[in-house]
């Protein structure tokens, strides 16, 4: 019977290695041309960095494009910019006739800021003679931001430098379908190449999400999808922009905020950058100096931008324009199938088999060694098995998210600890004896463990990371530049090797029988790194192969850790077998 059980499972692993490989061949083919990033700047930086340089303009913007800058984004011109920059006069004509803004410019620029405002605001708006124009009724507070269209004179500037040009666009109260029509058609015309949202809202409203996709589509311009930020609308367009197959015009962007990057060393500052593409799928960088204090702060922004350059050049990243995260269809059936049903089967088929090993153990170390390497194979190779079922655009951008995940971190525990009860008879343990307050205290804690791990998982966990933790996974990162699971390295794998341990001491010396209940209890609560391998793919905007490494890199430093405490219970195992001969 032992032997059927291993059979199956040796079976299992060897059918899904041969479906896994070939995936995976698919899978490297259908991302090789995925790897290339942009690196971009904000134009008030870049205006800064040339007013504190020595140097002309021109000598600072070749440095920067050297040092890896293939990008610059920019905002709206707004009337109260105008005015600001004396590009406009304006002046207050009483309650009636409300403010007049007198233009510095060439008519046809003054004429599409007409057309916008008029979209926006109606009837209230008057051309008038001078390149003027009057708005009645309307107070300067609620139209002195409103968006007007891009410099297109700066934009053709950045354009004969070949950079990439985002446009940053304010979805204001008083959008509509006219006024959005517009607003992307000025986009066009300015030669804006991206489009990524400022404030809470995406351009539109709901209704008009996929009127925004297809303007977007039709004028030629990607979409940028912060990330770490809590846009309304995002996802719904970021939805409607794949649906159309328009995935390689759409990538995630990152930035640092100032406040951010004050409390980050130099070096921390780098990574930050360089692992939000190796690990999260980011393909555009909105990159900040470091410090603006620098006496040649060009040189020293260059300096920065250049070892952020170098370190993605490492991991096999290119700059220039933005990649796509993969293929529509790479899925390992195409994307067909990847619903919610397909995410529960798996983590039911996962606890199945987990329940089939665990009942196989039996009191020697070469078949705990056996069925635990064969348990960990399987996770790592049924891991991947998931991840490139899900393996589309909608998972890799976030559109949709895995489901059960929590679920993921409960149920194959739960088989795990069925499977020990039944095989060691637990039940009858509990049948022939009292329970004592220890035993109580026991199964308290377990419940505990099991909730704090169900607090820390999921797609929005709660944050619970402490300050140890965190320095543990930041010098974890820094060394090795991708961090195992901290959980797995300190928990749940010298958790398993003792649980391990103390089953088959308990099998070798009778009168420790007892130890079969703890012993259970701590394989249970170990065997979290099986689940924990299973749930690292579950992250499929991360690349298979860091998954894959970090796996491995948790086997690797679990297990020394869980050897020393295998070695620690060694050391004070007698004194727990002179303790027990004197309870007899």
């Amino acid at each position: 019977m032992l032997k059927e059980k291993k059979f199956i499972i040796a079976s299992a692993l060897l059918v899904l290695v041969g479906i896994v490989l070939f995936s995976v061949y698919r899978y490297r083919n259908a991302n090789l041309g995925h790897k290339t990033v942009g690196l971009c700047v904000e134009s008030d930086v870049l205006r800064n960095l040339m007013f504190q340089s020595k140097v002309s303009p021109g000598k600072n913007l070749a440095k920067l494009k050297e040092s890896g800058i293939n990008g610059v984004v920019l905002s709206e011109w707004t009337l109260h910019d105008l005015v600001e920059n004396r590009y406009a006069v304006v002046n207050y004509l009483g309650e009636s006739e409300g403010y007049l803004f007198q233009f510095f410019m060439d008519e046809f620029s003054v004429n599409n800021f007409f057309e916008v405002l008029q979209v926006k605001f109606g009837s209230v708006v008057e051309r008038k003679s001078g390149n003027s124009i009057q708005i009645k009724g309307i107070p300067y507070a609620d139209i002195k931001r409103i968006g007007l269209g891009f410099n297109k004179n700066e934009i053709d500037d950045y354009k004969r430098e070949s950079l990439l040009v985002v446009g940053r666009v304010l979805n204001e109260s008083t959008a509509n379908e006219e006024s959005i029509t517009k607003t992307v058609h000025l986009m066009k015309y300015a030669g804006v190449d991206y489009y990524l949202p400022e404030g809470e809202v995406v351009l539109g409203d709901k209704n008009s999400l996929l009127h925004v996709a297809d303007l977007l589509d039709d004028n030629g311009i990607g979409y940028l999808c912060p990330e770490f930020t809590k846009i309304s609308g995002d996802k719904e367009l970021l939805r409607e922009m794949l649906e159309k197959g328009n995935n390689r015009n759409v990538a995630k962007i990152h930035s640092v905020l100032p406040l951010e990057m004050s409390r980050l060393s130099y070096s921390a500052a780098i990574e930050r950058y360089v692992k939000s593409v190796k690990e999260r799928g980011v393909r555009m960088l909105l990159i900040r100096p470091f410090s603006m204090s620098n006496v040649d702060s060009t040189e020293a922004f260059s300096g920065f931008v250049t070892k952020i350059k170098n370190r993605l050049d490492l991991f096999g990243y290119k700059v220039g324009v933005p990649s796509s995260l993969c293929d529509k269809n790479v899925g390992m059936l195409g994307g067909v199938f990847t619903t919610w049903l397909s995410s529960i089967v798996c983590l039911l088929i996962f606890s199945i088999l987990l329940y089939i090993a665990m009942y196989s153990i039996s009191s020697t170390y070469a078949n705990v060694l056996s069925v635990g390497v064969m348990v960990m194979l399987f996770s790592i190779v049924w891991g991947m098995f998931h991840y490139l079922l899900h393996h589309t655009s909608d998972y890799v951008y976030g559109v949709k998210l895995i489901s059960g995940v929590k679920l993921a971190h409960i149920v194959p525990l739960g088989f795990v600890f069925i499977a020990l009860v039944d095989k060691f008879k637990l039940w009858t343990y509990f049948k022939n004896n009292p329970v004592y307050p220890s035993q109580l205290v026991g199964a308290f804690l377990f419940i505990g463990l099991l909730g704090y791990m169900l607090l820390r998982s999921g797609n929005e966990g709660v944050n619970t990371v402490s300050g140890m933790e965190l320095y543990l996974r930041n010098f974890i990162d820094s060394t090795f530049g991708i961090r195992p699971r901290i959980k797995e390295i300190f928990f749940g794998y010298p958790v398993l090797f003792a649980g391990f341990w103390l089953f088959v001491q308990s099998d070798k010396i009778k009168r420790l029988n007892w130890l079969k209940l703890p012993a259970s209890i701590l394989i249970t609560l170990g065997s979290i790194v099986f689940v924990s391998i299973y749930n690292t793919f579950s992250h499929i905007h991360t690349p298979l192969e860091v998954s894959v490494l970090r796996s491995i890199l948790g086997v690797i430093f679990g297990g020394i850790v869980g050897l020393g405490l295998v070695g620690i219970l060694k050391l004070i195992f007698p004194a727990l077998v002179r303790a027990s001969r004197v309870t007899e």
